[in-house]
């Protein structure tokens, strides 16, 4: 509640006064005291065995000039029964206390600010609260609970947690032009990233993969497509260029740094006669004059499509995993 308390001339930090010090005061208590100032989450220390002694400190909410608090009672890994009765304790106390007020409503909020009492409602972090028992969800409300998160630090039936095992699904290609990477000892860290192509199947979530603070990726990324000016002077910067912009043997040789790592995303067909079929498959890529200036590059067919393929069963078996284990 640090923070909070900033908000009151009293609490600030010690230091010589001036008149631009008093100026700052002045305006900052002015504005707290004309605007209805509403904190929405403070953090309290809830869990078993469900006390009350630290409710007391909300007086600093009050004093500090906020008009509304909303106060959390539950967290991911408690579970239904911890939150229900954190939920009860909590209002209890409150209700018995002459300034503070419960609110549930807009109207409450103003009745609140007008009659000088804090408002309290209550928050959730992450779907636990719930478990399988989706009614529950109005039931909170009834009783003040105004959001609630899908997940918190740990994995649920609604969501995944920042801090636990991803249960999401990755795009396949993206997901295997990363796995493709992280497999050919390519690892992007300190690396500039060229995405030639800004698609929602590959271009954009490629990028983002390419971006993520994590093993094998946290590289710098520039995303270009067919309407980038100096395309070829951007894609010469690249360590690592991925290629998925649908054009055939659209990136050639001088667009391309040597010693760079290409990956080609495209699959085209163009016309040769000397196949049975009348084409053949090229990529994105001018392969014959790009892989003689490339430290590694994949061909067409045969390099990204089959990673495809493998993250396509990948994402399978996880999905049949998960419906296991949550049943």
């Amino acid at each position: 509640m640090g923070d909070v308390a900033h908000l009151s001339s009293g609490s600030m930090i010690d230091e010589p006064s001036s008149p631009k010090t008093n100026d700052y005061r002045a305006t900052a208590a002015a504005i707290v005291h004309d605007t209805l100032v509403w904190d929405n989450h403070g953090c309290m220390p809830v869990g078993a065995p469900f006390g009350t002694g630290f409710l007391p400190q909300l007086h600093r909410y009050r004093d500090a000039g906020v008009n509304v608090v909303s106060l959390n009672v539950g967290f991911g890994e408690m579970d239904v029964t911890d939150h229900v009765q954190t939920l009860a304790s909590i209002r209890r106390w409150v209700s018995m206390q002459p300034d503070y007020m419960l609110i549930t409503t807009a109207a409450d909020v103003e009745i609140a600010h007008q009659t000088g009492r804090l408002g309290v409602c209550f928050d959730i972090e992450g779907a636990n609260a719930i478990g399988d028992q989706l009614p529950l969800i109005a039931a909170y409300h009834d009783l003040g609970v105004r959001w609630m998160l899908i997940a918190y630090n740990q994995n649920n039936r609604a969501g995944g947690g920042c801090q636990d095992d991803d249960t999401g699904f990755v795009s396949c290609t993206p997901a295997g032009i990363m796995e493709l990477l992280s497999r050919s000892g390519v690892d992007l860290k300190g690396k500039h990233v060229v995405v030639l192509g800004r698609s929602l199947l590959v271009g954009k979530p490629v990028a983002l993969l390419a971006l993520q603070k994590k093993a094998g990726a946290n590289g710098t990324v520039t995303v270009c497509h067919s309407g980038t000016s100096n395309l070829a002077a951007l894609t010469r910067q690249a360590d690592v260029l991925i290629a998925a912009i649908g054009r055939p043997e659209f990136v050639t040789a001088d667009m391309v740094k040597p010693g760079a790592v290409v990956i080609d995303v495209g699959i085209n067909r163009i016309a040769d006669a000397t196949k049975k079929t009348g084409f053949r498959l090229v990529g994105d890529v001018h392969f014959p004059t790009v892989s003689a200036l490339a430290a590694k590059i994949t061909p067409v067919p045969g390099g990204v499509g089959p990673m495809t393929v493998a993250m396509l069963m990948k994402n399978t078996v996880k999905a049949f995993e998960q419906r296991t284990r949550l049943g």
